[in-house]
């Protein structure tokens, strides 16, 4: 015997708030790829010259917020490998530091922790 119609609208409408909350939570997975950092790991800030020299010393120090160097002085690592595109040297002056960065890094496995390569970095505004 076949259903009534009208139980069969019910349980069609069952499915729809389902539907709904699929397309809601891909929404949102989607959405968390547009967050303010572009999808960078971190946040840091360039400090200034390193003036000291030997092996793995020497350059300029960086501080990565939430992860200081517990090996450095301050907490900062020396930079290690980093994006030609990215120069400090376009700035006005030279010297013009502390610069706030965004970028992905790794830890410097050949240099005892103390330094940090960058694959990707960008100056952000604060």
């Amino acid at each position: 015997m076949p259903r009534p119609r009208c139980q069969q609208k019910k349980h069609r409408m069952k499915s729809v708030p389902g539907d709904w909350l699929i397309a809601l939570i891909l929404c949102a997975l989607l959405s968390e790829g547009c967050s303010k950092n572009h999808g960078y790991t971190g946040e840091a800030t360039i400090v200034g010259p390193d003036y000291r020299q030997g092996p793995c010393q020497g350059g300029v120090y960086i501080n990565i917020d939430g992860h200081p160097n517990p090996h450095g002085p301050n907490g900062n690592y020396d930079i290690g490998d980093i994006p030609a595109s990215f120069r400090l040297d376009t700035m006005n002056n030279v010297h013009d530091f502390p610069v706030r960065v965004q970028l992905d890094w790794k830890i410097n496995t050949l240099c005892d922790s103390g330094r940090v390569d960058i694959s990707r970095i960008t100056r952000t505004g604060g």
